[in-house]
C-alpha cells in the first residue's frame, strides 16, 4: 500500500526500502527462512515496484538504486521462484545501465551480474558486461564495480563455453597491456586476479611477465599507499603459488606417464614371453612330427 500510494513522498519510500524492507529480507533469507517471501509477495513486488507504469520516468535516482538493491537480494536468495519474471528483471536492470547517474549505473551492473550468476544468459551479454566492468576503475565507482566483478567472475566458467572464457581472458589481457600505464586500472585488474586465482591459472602465461614488472611499481615507491604494497605482496605470493601448482601438476603428470610406461613394459614382457612359449611349443610339435614320420618309414 505504501508504494502504490502516489501521495507518499519518494524519500519515505527510499527510507522504507533502505532501513526496513531490504535489511529484513536479507536477514530472513540469509537464515533460510523463505516462508515470508512467497510467490504472491514476489508478484506484488514485481507489479507495484519494478513493473509499475511509467516507473522509469517517475522514480527518483535514489529510489531506483534501492529497487535495484532489492531486486539483487531477491535474485540472489529466491532466484528459482523468480523464473517467470526473468525478462522483467533483466529489462529493469538493463535500462539503468544507460543511466547518467553513476551510482544507479553501478548498482545496475551489480544486479545484472547477480542475474547472470543465477540464470542462463547469452555469452555475448556476459562478455559485454565483464569488459565494461573491467574498465570501471574510477575511485567513485570502483567499490561497486569490484562487488559486481566478485559476483560475475566465479560464474564465468559455469556460464561460458571454453572458447568464450578464452575471450574474457583475452579482453583482460588486452586492457592490462593497453591501459596498464594507468596505475588505478592496473591495480583494479590485479586485485581481480588475486581474488580469483583458480580461474586465471590456466592462462597465467598471459599475465606473469606483466605481474613481475608491476611489483616494483606498486611496492617500492616510498610514498605509495599501504594498499599498493599489500597488493604487491599478494601478487608475489600468487606467482609463487601458481609456480608450486605447476610443479605439482608436472610431477603428477610424470608419475602418470611413468605408470603408463610401466604398464606398457609389463605388457611387452608378457607378449615376448607368450611368443617365446608359442615358439617352443611349435618346435616340440614339429620335432615329434618328424620322429613319428621317421619311425613310420
Amino acid at each position: 500500500a505504501l508504494f502504490r500510494n502516489a501521495k507518499v513522498m519518494q524519500d519515505v519510500k527510499v527510507s522504507a526500502l533502505r532501513l526496513i524492507i531490504i535489511p529484513m529480507f536479507t536477514k530472513t533469507l540469509l537464515a533460510n527462512e523463505t516462508s515470508m517471501v512467497d510467490k504472491e509477495t514476489l508478484r506484488s513486488i514485481m507489479k507495484d515496484l519494478l513493473m509499475g507504469e511509467n516507473s522509469d520516468l517517475s522514480y527518483s535516482e535514489s529510489l531506483r538504486i534501492e529497487l535495484l538493491h532489492l531486486s539483487t537480494v531477491l535474485i540472489r536468495f529466491v532466484g528459482p521462484d523468480m523464473m517467470d519474471h526473468r525478462k522483467e528483471l533483466i529489462k529493469f536492470a538493463w535500462n539503468h545501465l544507460k543511466s547518467d547517474d553513476l551510482a544507479s549505473k553501478q548498482w545496475a551492473y551489480v544486479n545484472v551480474c547477480q542475474f547472470i550468476e543465477v540464470y542462463e544468459t547469452p555469452p555475448k551479454i556476459i562478455l559485454q558486461v565483464f569488459v565494461a566492468l573491467l574498465r570501471t576503475f574510477q575511485s567513485e565507482s570502483a567499490s561497486l564495480g569490484r562487488k559486481a566483478l566478485c559476483i560475475l567472475t566465479p560464474a564465468l566458467p559455469k556460464r561460458l563455453q571454453p572458447r568464450d572464457l578464452v575471450k574474457a581472458v583475452k579482453w583482460t589481457k588486452k586492457i592490462v597491456y593497453e591501459d596498464g600505464h594507468t596505475t588505478s586500472q592496473l591495480i583494479y585488474i590485479w586485485t581481480l586476479i588475486t581474488r580469483h586465482p583458480a580461474i586465471f591459472f590456466p592462462f597465467r602465461g598471459s599475465f606473469l611477465h606483466r605481474m613481475i614488472m608491476s611489483l616494483s611499481r606498486l611496492g617500492l615507491p616510498p610514498n605509495c599507499p599501504f594498499s599498493n604494497r599489500r597488493l604487491a605482496i599478494d601478487l608475489a605470493h600468487l606467482i609463487i603459488v601458481w609456480e608450486e601448482r605447476r610443479r605439482e601438476m608436472m610431477k603428477a603428470r610424470s608419475r602418470e606417464v611413468n605408470s603408463v610406461r610401466g604398464r606398457c613394459l609389463s605388457i611387452s614382457v608378457m607378449c615376448i614371453s607368450l611368443k617365446h612359449n608359442i615358439t617352443q611349443t611349435q618346435y616340440h610339435s614339429n620335432t615329434i612330427s618328424l620322429k613319428t614320420l621317421y619311425h613310420s618309414n
